[in-house]
C-alpha cells in the first residue's frame, strides 16, 4: 500500500485554485515531498469540506479518485477498504499542524474552522483506533 508519489505537502483551501476555464490548481509547493498519496489527499478533503459535506461526499470522492488512478495506468491502486484506512490514518499532519498554526500565517478564524474540521473527522475516523493508541 501507500505507493509513493508526488505530494503538495499544504493542500488546505488557501492553496487552492481555479483559473477562468476552471482548471484546479495548487499554489505555496514549499512543503514538496514523495511520500504516500493519501497524505494529501486525506489532508484536502478534509480541511476542504464542511464536516456535513465531508461526511456526505468523502467515500465517493475516494472512490472517484481511485477510478482515475485507475484509468491513468497505475499499477497499484488500492482497494478501497485498504485505501479508506489509509484515507483515514494520514490526517495526522493536518491535524498537528493546523491547530499549532500562528495567525501570521493564517487567520484565527481559518486555523479555527479548519481545527474543527479535523477534529471531527479524528472522531469521526476513530484516528487513534487505527493506530492502535
Amino acid at each position: 500500500t501507500n505507493g509513493r508519489c508526488l505530494l503538495h505537502g499544504d493542500p488546505h483551501p488557501g492553496n487552492c485554485f481555479s483559473d477562468a476555464d476552471g482548471v484546479a490548481g495548487l499554489y505555496d509547493w514549499q512543503t514538496i515531498a514523495r511520500g504516500p498519496w493519501a497524505f494529501d489527499v486525506s489532508y484536502a478533503v478534509t480541511t476542504a469540506l464542511s464536516v456535513a459535506d465531508r461526511r456526505h461526499n468523502e467515500r465517493d470522492l475516494l472512490a472517484h479518485y481511485l477510478s482515475r488512478l485507475a484509468a491513468a495506468g497505475v499499477a497499484s491502486v488500492p482497494g478501497f477498504a485498504e485505501a479508506w484506512d489509509d484515507f483515514r490514518r494520514y490526517i495526522a499532519y493536518a491535524l498537528l499542524i493546523w491547530p499549532t498554526n500562528h495567525t501570521s500565517h493564517q487567520s484565527e478564524e481559518n486555523i479555527r474552522a479548519l481545527s474543527e474540521r479535523l477534529g471531527a473527522a479524528t472522531a469521526d475516523y476513530h484516528f487513534f483506533d487505527l493506530w492502535g493508541a
